[in-house]
């Protein structure tokens, strides 16, 4: 019998029990990282890579994690760090998160957070003033979502010349 195998048919379990169970079985395999990982449209990226990329859609809340599904591919690219860039092709994504072999779950966080705050600039035409608060903004949100950027925050603090978001420069 496997995970999926719903109730018995047992004379003593009614339809909306089965369908109850059938409903707590799907939530449970949705939330796992077999689920997370079938729900990702584009991966791209070797197997440790999206080891790293499911952990952290994973750890995301609900709506933000629909988000990823819906509108993010992710391609691992030979760099470091992360680039998110907003597609202008029709693409069935509409965005595709860079990502260095290297990143972590941080880095993941991070640029999941440009593409949720629709952070759409082409790379290397922004000045430093404008791409701070960007970076940090991203780097807050993923925050919020529980993730560990402060040595990304420490870096954009230094880099941008930017306070965080409790005014700390």
């Amino acid at each position: 019998m496997d995970d999926m195998t719903i109730l018995s048919d047992d004379a003593n379990t009614t339809s909306s029990e089965r369908i109850r169970e059938a409903r707590r079985q799907y939530a449970e395999w949705e939330n796992s990282l077999d689920g997370v990982h079938y729900q990702i449209g584009g991966l791209f990226t070797s197997t440790d890579l999206k080891v790293v990329i499911v952990k952290t859609v994973q750890r995301l809340p609900p709506d933000v994690r629909q988000f990823v599904y819906d509108k993010c591919a992710f391609l691992q690219v030979d760099h470091d760090g992360g680039h998110a860039l907003s597609i202008q092709a029709n693409l069935h994504w509409d965005w595709i998160i860079w990502l260095g072999d290297k990143a972590g779950e941080a880095v993941v966080a991070h640029e999941i957070a440009h593409c949720w705050l629709e952070h759409r600039f082409p790379v290397g035409e922004r000045p430093l003033e404008e791409v701070g608060p960007l970076e940090m903004a991203a780097n807050n949100k993923a925050k919020g979502w529980g993730f560990d950027v402060q040595d990304m925050i420490d870096r954009d603090r230094d880099v941008f010349k930017v306070p965080d978001e409790g005014g700390n420069s």
